[in-house]
């Protein structure tokens, strides 16, 4: 977990990601069960405030990586989470972006995240004990 001036980050390795204890074979299937777990998590993991607003799938580092954006409230001010679900096989990075937003926001929540520094953090993840 680090703060840095436009919000918090944190990574997180997941073993059981889908919490069914299953490992997925397949980019595609990755894709389908992180799409389908995606609304669930948001609710379960960011205050119970926050909603799924948007995601894409997208590769990282070569890998196939699924983007989300969340809003909702934290410490009782707007805010945005910015996450992305990396696929390393058996396990799965977690990249978390949190930041504050202005109570009067309008327009689309994404123009408020410093994509390109967001996007160095997720690329600079690597697995140093990754299977051959």
């Amino acid at each position: 977990y680090w703060m840095f001036p436009g919000g918090a980050y944190s990574l997180e390795w997941y073993h059981d990601w889908f919490r069914d204890g299953q490992v997925r074979a397949s980019p595609e299937a990755y894709y389908e069960a992180t799409e389908s777990l995606l609304p669930a998590y948001v609710r379960a993991n960011f205050a119970g405030t926050f909603e799924l607003v948007d995601y894409e799938r997208r590769e990282v580092g070569g890998r196939p990586a699924v983007r989300f954006l969340a809003k909702g409230i934290r410490d009782g001010l707007p805010a945005l989470v910015t996450g992305t679900s990396i696929w390393f096989g058996d396990r799965i990075a977690l990249a978390l972006h949190s930041l504050r937003i202005p109570d009067d926001a309008s327009g689309p929540p994404d123009q408020f995240v410093h994509w390109p520094r967001y996007d160095r953090f997720c690329e600079s993840i690597r697995r140093l004990d990754a299977p051959e």
